[in-house]
């Protein structure tokens, strides 16, 4: 993380999922296949390069990674997962129709006014029609009753919309018939690691 989005270091390193579940650093798989769970990227880095998955919690293996950084992550974790749902290669490898209801929280109730920006950053790459709705008329800086208001706009339109059949996928907390669990997307929201973070940028 460094200048509100993530930037590349100058450290090579390989994807490690245990180092996602030790330290929380998000590795590069699933940054990019943000619809992925550890469990799915621990399998495959076991399939191709030999490495042993580390254990993983049932949330872990059935929830997608980003999902989880995103809801229960502390700052640094929901900034990148933020971030990267406006990446356009992470876009194009995950789709983009399931991620409104995991940017709404970060852009409305982020205690983190860089987590805010970005959300919002990244929710009007979603869709260009959100750039005509009451989204636009005030920012991430506005008071919250203004971003509840914004966050309403967005969503109107997002559920109007048709979902895609990749959609109906229960590590996206999504149903068969394409709802949200709305039950499992409030519990997560409600274990926001809200400790004080402070990022060198």
């Amino acid at each position: 993380y460094g200048l509100l989005k993530g930037i590349r270091s100058h450290t090579i390193s390989n994807p490690s999922v245990q180092e996602s579940v030790q330290v929380g650093r998000p590795n590069a798989c699933n940054a990019c296949h943000l619809d992925q769970t550890l469990g799915w990227t621990a399998g495959h880095l076991q399939e191709w390069y030999g490495i042993e998955p580390p254990e993983l919690n049932k949330e872990q293996e059935e929830i997608a990674a980003s999902i989880l950084w995103a809801l229960t992550g502390d700052a640094g974790q929901r900034a990148l997962s933020a971030w990267a749902m406006g990446w356009k290669p992470a876009q194009e490898a995950s789709g983009t129709d399931w991620m409104l209801p995991f940017l709404v929280p970060l852009f409305e109730g982020d205690p983190y006014h860089a987590v805010r920006y970005i959300a919002q950053r990244s929710i009007r790459s979603l869709n260009p029609q959100y750039k005509y709705s009451g989204f636009e008329k005030a920012g991430y800086m506005s008071l919250a009753v203004k971003r509840e208001q914004m966050r309403r706009d967005v969503v109107g339109i997002w559920e109007r919309q048709a979902r895609s059949p990749g959609t109906k996928r229960k590590e996206l907390l999504f149903d068969q018939d394409g709802k949200l669990d709305k039950v499992r997307w409030g519990q997560l929201v409600k274990r926001r690691n809200n400790q004080r973070v402070n990022l060198e940028e």
